[in-house]
């Protein structure tokens, strides 16, 4: 087919973190427009929803890394095989 395996390996990474990262931007744009200023009741009190920056970085990052470590084990399945039944098979 012309392509290495390691192409398909990063191509197949690529493809995750595309739709990993469209995802974890709508999550993250979701909790700012939904949860910002919230006011949540407990037994010991309430306490008002604050999502600072540090915390949206770190929920996009730790959605990045979800992503990555997902989509690791299908592409080295997909490289145990020939590449034309690889990437034929869904």
């Amino acid at each position: 087919m012309g392509y290495s395996r390691i192409s398909i390996f990063v191509s197949l990474l690529q493809e995750s973190l595309l739709a990993t990262l469209i995802g974890t931007l709508l999550a993250a744009f979701l909790a700012v427009a939904l949860l910002e200023g919230i006011a949540v009741n407990f037994s010991i009190g309430t306490f008002s929803l604050s999502l600072t920056p540090k915390v949206i970085a770190m929920g996009l990052a730790t959605g990045l890394a979800l992503g990555t470590i997902g989509a690791i084990p299908p592409a080295f399945r997909c490289l145990k095989t020939s590449l034309p039944v690889a990437l034929h098979s869904g």
